[in-house]
C-alpha cells in the first residue's frame, strides 16, 4: 500500500475511534437523562396519583419513547464507528506485519 494510503487509513482509524467515543458518551448522557426523566415522572405520579390524566400519560409516553430512541441511536452509532475502527486497526496491523 502506498504511503498516502497508509496516512489516509491512519486518519480514518483516529476519526472512527474519536467518533465511537463521542457517540458512546452522548448515549451515556442520554441514558442518564432518560433515567432521571422517568424517575422524576414516576415520583410525581406516586405523590399525586390524581394528576395522572390521559394527557399526562401521553406526554410521558412520548417523552420516554423519544429519549429511548435517542439513546438507542447514539449507542448504535457508537457501535458502527467501533466496527469501522476495528476494521481500520486490522488493516493497519496487516500492513505492519507485511513491512516488519
Amino acid at each position: 500500500m502506498s504511503d498516502p494510503g497508509i496516512n489516509r487509513l491512519r486518519r480514518s482509524y483516529e476519526r472512527n475511534l474519536g467518533s465511537a467515543r463521542f457517540w458512546a458518551r452522548v448515549g451515556a448522557a442520554l441514558l442518564g437523562a432518560f433515567l432521571l426523566f422517568t424517575a422524576e415522572a414516576l415520583w410525581e405520579i406516586g405523590k399525586n396519583p390524581a394528576m395522572y390524566t390521559p394527557e399526562v400519560e401521553f406526554a410521558f409516553s412520548i417523552g420516554t419513547w423519544l429519549l429511548a430512541i435517542a439513546v438507542a441511536g447514539s449507542f448504535l452509532l457508537a457501535a458502527i464507528f467501533g466496527v469501522l475502527y476495528q476494521r481500520d486497526d486490522a488493516a493497519l496491523a496487516e500492513i505492519e506485519e507485511e513491512k516488519g
